[in-house]
């Protein structure tokens, strides 16, 4: 919604801040969207002379279409469908997502109430749009690893010591579309990948009735 000259005025006399900089939006209901895929997941658990290991693999694909688009048009005379959602919105949800998710993850519990796991996350290639020129990249997907241990000091106290994305990998660069590679930013932060690095933490829980 454009904010008008006269809406600008108003707001001023009004007293209001930042009128020079407002901006409005609003939710519509202006599209249906349809999606449909599979989820598989597999487990499997061994007790030996070591402890117990459990394995776990679970995989997703999903696929999302926009069914319906409302269109804004409202002369008669003109076959032109006007639409608020674009051709690059439709592109960027349909296609903006990895084709697929893989998470592998391993759990060790030794007998001396320490465990121990360790999961990768791989994910599948997607696209971008530049919504100025509608150019499109192709972003390849990639793996991150966590790990971490915890030693139950008791049955009231754990303490785990961990990291996300250990080997501190990242997504593609994203090349120069539009607003996507501006300002600095070089990787896409809509990405459900993670583009911040490795991160590493200490967590204490505390349990009591």
């Amino acid at each position: 919604m454009e904010v008008s000259p006269e809406d600008r005025a108003l707001l001023q006399a009004l007293g209001i801040p930042g009128t020079g900089r407002i901006q409005v939006a609003y939710f519509t209901n202006d599209i249906d969207t349809e999606t449909s895929g599979v989820d598989l997941v597999a487990t499997y658990s061994v007790d030996w002379s070591g402890g117990n290991t459990t394995l776990s693999l679970a995989g997703n694909v999903n696929q999302t279409k926009v069914t319906r688009r409302t269109d804004r048009q409202t002369d008669p005379t003109d076959p032109n469908p006007i639409y608020f959602v674009n051709d690059t919105d439709v592109f960027q949800i349909e296609e903006s997502d990895p084709a697929y998710r893989v998470v592998f993850t391993a759990r060790h519990s030794w007998d001396n109430n320490v465990s121990a796991s360790v999961r990768g996350s791989g994910y599948g290639d997607y696209q971008l749009i530049d919504f100025f020129t509608n150019q499109t990249a192709k972003m390849r997907g990639k793996v991150f690893w966590d790990a971490d241990i915890t030693w139950a000091v008791s049955d009231a106290l754990s303490v785990t010591f961990g990291g996300n994305n250990i080997f501190n990998e990242f997504p593609d660069l994203v090349p120069n579309l539009g607003f996507i590679g501006c300002c600095g930013v070089v990787y896409d932060v809509s990405s459900v990948m993670d583009w911040q690095g490795s991160y590493y933490f200490v967590r204490g829980v505390l349990r009591w009735n």
